[in-house]
């Protein structure tokens, strides 16, 4: 029986030595890890270009304001001394430009009147109130973008007023479009001046806390808590965020991915070897064997359980080098995406790490098991492959469920998923980090049981005519015709 047995497997693991399966393993790590750098090297030639020639802003000032108090043009000043000679990235050109609204410069004219000092301003200006800003000229607007600037932004008015007054004070932003806006690096440019428009309000801060707060440092006024972050979980103190800890990439999306992949490969392998031989009729050769039939089932599963893991293991190197290579490539130090499974390890005990094993191996065997029941109902490769899909998509899908939706162990929609075979290692995973190994227990069980039940309708299958004549309808019986001798009239 144990010669049978592994005779089964060895011939089911023979599939590893095809060239066509291992181009098919290959070639997605090829592509995925070339894709990775081809993506990679295109955002950091795009960022290097921008960075080398710089963008061109032109700003528009319409602020009044005079030069002493003028908060924007502080600011500027400020921004163009501290950026390094070297990298240069905005090249900004100053243009004064005439208040829409003259009753603003007006009454900037009349304060500077009185010589008063900036106390006194202030409280003069606190006095007058808000005042409200003009339209921003467009036609300039659109004369400069059509001149090679790639960003024009407006001040209004009452900039360094609602500044004085308290007021959170506007800007208008106008962008040149790309010349290819349906290019995923085409909008790179936008982010860099959204970050100057940060840097315009950091900077803002910087200038009124020096200003009209000497005696407190910048830096202390602007961020004043340094967090050190740490997570309780299950009795420990850990040095880290939830995040940092537990990993977002590890737990959330590698791990359904994988459970997704083994699924589907386990099933679709089934299902094609099957087809192939039917197709073949090694099939037919093989049930005529001294072979007890439940033993060439037990071995074809153990042999696709051997088979999908193979491929599941491929498939996810492939999309960890397309991380590494996307991430690596754009960032200088070269670090990529780090997923926690340190911490994970450190988390899970040996006893959660064997009933996680066990979870998945009986998990592959199920998915096997269908895609043989499948094979048995099909009488080609295609046929196998058709039915295999409709198999998969219902049963594997609700892993991505996981990666978007949180459900705690006691979430009724936790009990309804754990009926579907192939999301119970992620509910096992999930107990794991709940602490609760009963409730991993149970779905390790429950999988056993479907487990056994497939392994019995299979073993049921294989010692029935189907699994040669394939189909799902009964093959029709051709009637027996009797033949009975009649008068024969011949017409002279």
């Amino acid at each position: 029986m144990r010669s049978d047995l592994l005779t089964i497997i060895k011939k089911e693991l023979r599939i590893l030595k095809r060239r066509e399966f291992l181009f098919g393993i290959l070639m997605p790590i090829l592509i995925l890890y070339a894709i990775g750098n081809i993506v990679g090297t295109g955002v950091k030639s795009t960022v290097e270009e921008i960075t080398s020639r710089g963008i061109n802003i032109t700003v528009i000032c319409a602020d009044p304001a005079p030069r002493n108090l003028s908060a924007f043009l502080s600011v500027i000043n400020i921004i163009n001394l501290s950026q390094n000679e070297e990298a240069n990235v905005y090249n900004i050109t100053l243009i004064m430009s005439e208040p829409v609204n003259k009753t603003i410069g007006e009454l900037w004219k009349s304060i500077g009147e009185h010589n008063l000092n900036v106390s006194s301003i202030i409280r003069e200006i606190r006095e007058i109130g808000e005042v409200f800003s003009g339209r921003p000229p467009e036609e300039k607007v659109r004369s400069l973008l059509s001149k090679g600037v790639d960003v024009v932004i407006y001040v209004p008015e009452n900039f360094t007023w609602n500044v004085l007054l308290g007021k959170s004070t506007s800007i208008y932003t106008y962008y040149k479009s790309p010349e290819d806006p349906f290019s995923m690096f085409g909008n790179i440019k936008t982010g860099i001046v959204n970050n100057f428009i940060e840097l315009l309000g950091k900077t803002l801060n910087y200038f009124m806390i020096t200003r009209y707060y000497p005696n407190f440092p910048p830096n202390f006024v602007y961020s004043p808590i340094v967090e050190h972050p740490y997570t309780y979980y299950r009795g420990e103190i850990i040095s880290g965020s939830p995040e940092q800890v537990f990993g977002a990439f590890g737990a959330g999306f590698i791990i359904p991915m994988m459970m997704f992949l083994l699924a589907m490969y386990a099933t679709t392998t089934a299902a094609t070897n099957m087809g192939e031989e039917k197709e073949n009729k090694t099939l037919e050769t093989l049930l005529t064997l001294p072979i007890r039939r439940r033993n060439i089932v037990i071995g074809k599963v153990f042999g696709m359980i051997i088979v999908a893991t193979a491929m599941a293991i491929f498939y996810m190197a492939g999309l960890i080098l397309y991380m590494k290579s996307l991430t690596s490539s754009v960032s200088e130090e070269g670090e990529a995406i780090s997923i926690s499974f340190s911490s994970m390890t450190n988390i899970l005990s040996p006893q959660g790490i064997i009933l996680l094993g066990f979870g998945i191996v009986l998990t592959a065997g199920i998915g096997a098991m269908m895609g043989l029941i499948a094979g048995a109902f099909s009488d080609s490769v295609r046929t196998a492959s058709t039915i295999s899909s409709f198999i998969i998509m219902p049963l594997a899908l609700p892993a991505f469920f996981f990666m978007y939706v949180p459900i705690t162990s006691g979430d009724p929609r936790l009990y309804i998923l754990m009926l579907d075979p192939f999301m119970d290692p992620i509910v096992i995973m999930k107990g794991l980090f709940a602490g609760n190994i009963m409730f991993c227990t149970i779905s390790v069980a429950y999988l056993l049981g479907v487990f056994f039940v497939l392994l019995y309708v299979t073993a049921s299958l294989f010692n029935s005519e189907r699994v040669i004549l394939g189909g799902f309808k009964k093959k029709k019986r051709i009637p027996k015709q009797r033949f009975g001798l009649g008068l024969v009239r011949i017409k002279i």
